[in-house]
């Protein structure tokens, strides 16, 4: 348990500093961000994560230990597998959701339209050639990913299988990169696909090992509320190096509240073993 659970919150800790800090042997303070102040104290037993957590005690009093608790059993925690990081996300959603009554959801959920992935309407778009010209002027050559306007965007890219849920589409893509140079480079290059270009969110997140044997990792959300951290959390747990996973998602007019984080695992798991990224943990 010592090594798994001292992983996982050196890990938690890079992502959000001080967020889950130890107490006393095997008992942490988790401070979710974005949470209004939340402060659940657990106790992690020696047998973790054969065996989950339990809930001590929550702040503010809107939440019971049992309310946290059921949260976790039902919706976290997976025999086997460490869960703190899924834990933050489904506190996060659920105080996301909790701050909004019926009609405020409903009328969020109106005011994002829906963007269909098979939507093909070309007739108002430029080419690709068009944008990449624009684009070059704008940022510079694209000369460490061997790219010309002639080739497809999505050139290099391992493209996982779609996730689909509930008319939503969310598709994953990997790369490998050595610099955040080159990140850059691949997502500018990457969002002059069309359908790519058109998705509602596209997020982010890689892990370069640098020369010097630091780590470079960062990660964007893209307006999808705290998808890229959870990659760059799953990209860290996997052990994975050199690489950029994209997952796009086009909404298709139903939120779908913590669900959405469930399935942007699953595209970028998907875009990982279409990289063959996962099949020995190989660290190119």
């Amino acid at each position: 348990m010592a090594s798994e659970l001292a992983d996982e919150v050196l890990a938690t800790n890079s992502i959000y500093p001080e967020c889950l800090v130890e107490v006393s042997g095997g008992r942490y303070v988790l401070r979710p961000p974005d949470c209004e102040g939340m402060e659940v104290v657990l106790d992690f037993p020696e047998t973790y994560p054969e065996v989950g957590p339990r809930v001590v005690s929550v702040r503010p009093d809107k939440y019971s230990a049992a309310d946290i608790q059921a949260i976790l059993e039902n919706d976290v925690f997976r025999e086997g597998e460490v869960c703190v990081f899924e834990l933050i996300d489904a506190l996060r959603a659920r105080v996301e959701l909790d701050s909004y009554d019926p009609v405020a959801l409903a009328a969020l959920e109106e005011s994002v339209a829906p963007v269909s992935y098979d939507d093909d309407d070309d007739s108002e778009a430029e080419t690709n050639a068009d944008i990449y010209q624009t684009r070059r002027k704008e940022l510079g050559n694209y000369d460490l990913i061997d790219w010309t306007p002639d080739d497809d965007p999505r050139k290099g890219w391992n493209v996982g299988e779609p996730v689909v849920d509930r008319k939503s589409t969310f598709l994953g893509f990997a790369v490998e990169v050595h610099s955040v140079e080159e990140v850059q480079q691949r997502l500018e290059v990457l969002k002059l696909d069309k359908k790519v270009g058109r998705a509602t969110h596209n997020m982010y997140a890689y892990r370069i090992k640098l020369s010097n044997g630091m780590m470079a990792q960062d990660c964007d959300d893209d307006g999808e509320t705290a998808a890229g951290s959870r990659m760059l959390h799953l990209l860290s747990i996997m052990g994975v190096e050199n690489v950029l996973v994209v997952v796009s998602r086009w909404f298709g007019g139903t939120l779908l509240g913590p669900d959405r984080f469930k399935d942007i695992n699953v595209a970028t798991r998907n875009a990982l073993e279409a990289g063959n990224f996962l099949s020995d943990k190989k660290k190119k």
